[in-house]
């Protein structure tokens, strides 16, 4: 699967992805470690990396902060419920494409 399965660590904007089409699955902080501004900015430049770097992907965001959630910027194709412990969590899915709809 060494072929099909990259993991990398660092910082989400400084990925380069490989080629599309392509599956890319996050879990950003989502509570008290980091301040709310932070969050939120954290959140928009997902929603931004996103859009630039990921066209003809498939994304998976898993978060439990529902209210920076919104700050991606992005509509969303599919939304789960799950729970990370006690946590109310979702697990959202973006269908990146190139241009507009």
């Amino acid at each position: 699967m060494e072929d099909s399965i990259q993991i990398q660590h660092k910082a989400f904007e400084e990925q380069e992805p490989p080629p599309a089409p392509g599956v890319m699955v996050m879990n950003p902080p989502y509570r008290e470690r980091q301040e709310v501004d932070q969050l939120r900015e954290k959140y928009q430049r997902i929603g931004d990396v996103l859009k630039n770097k990921y066209k003809n992907y498939a994304a998976y965001v898993f978060t439990g902060n529902l209210q920076e959630a919104k700050h991606i910027g992005l509509k969303t194709s599919f939304r789960k419920e799950l729970f990370n412990g006690a946590i109310d969590c979702r697990l959202l899915k973006y269908d990146m494409y190139a241009g507009s709809k």
